[in-house]
């Protein structure tokens, strides 16, 4: 099965242990860009559609295809919201910053 959750979350844990925190950071941050601009495409499409003659037949393929891509948008930010909770919860312990008193001397 493709999408099996138990394997997901071994394999996230294993690329953790690795090291790999900024790649997941980074997939993530490209996950939010995607579903930001599949909200303003699917809310852009849907206002365009809007204003076409509601007889003609690509008023309603148009609004309800702009429909769709806004909610997968909002999905997907759901998603990737959640994955930023996961990964800030498990972030790696960081080194604590240098002593301003000691860096001159």
């Amino acid at each position: 099965m493709w999408w099996d959750p138990i394997t997901l979350r071994q394999a996230k844990d294993l690329y953790l242990e690795q090291g790999e925190y900024d790649d997941l950071v980074r997939g993530n941050r490209k996950r939010w860009m995607i579903s930001l601009e599949l909200i303003a495409i699917g809310m852009l499409s849907s206002g365009i559609f809007y204003k076409v003659n509601p007889s003609s037949p690509w008023h309603k393929i148009g609004v309800t295809m702009g429909v769709i891509v806004l909610i997968a948008g909002l999905a997907l930010g759901r998603i990737a919201y959640s994955e930023r909770c996961t990964l800030d919860q498990r972030r790696p312990p960081t080194s604590a910053p240098p002593d301003v008193r000691t860096i001159g001397r």
